[in-house]
């Protein structure tokens, strides 16, 4: 099991975070319930998807980065 489960917030649904309305939208479209879902792909392979551009990216990295956790980032 990877250490990074072991976050409670990373196991929070993405629609309870507060993140903005299109990363929600462009998450769930790809499949994606819980941050720690993203943290299994890695930044260029999550950029590779529909709709995940950098904008998506960089709000996802800086709610990491508010909350102390962005150290699981690649």
């Amino acid at each position: 099991m990877d250490t990074y489960l072991a976050e409670p917030l990373l196991n929070e649904a993405i629609a309870r975070l507060g993140l903005s309305e299109e990363f929600c939208l462009v998450t769930e479209t790809l499949g994606f319930y819980r941050l720690a879902e993203l943290l299994q792909h890695r930044m260029a392979d999550l950029l590779a998807l529909p709709g995940f551009d950098y904008r998506i990216w960089n709000e996802y990295a800086a709610f990491l980065e508010q909350h102390r956790i962005g150290h699981y980032l690649d």
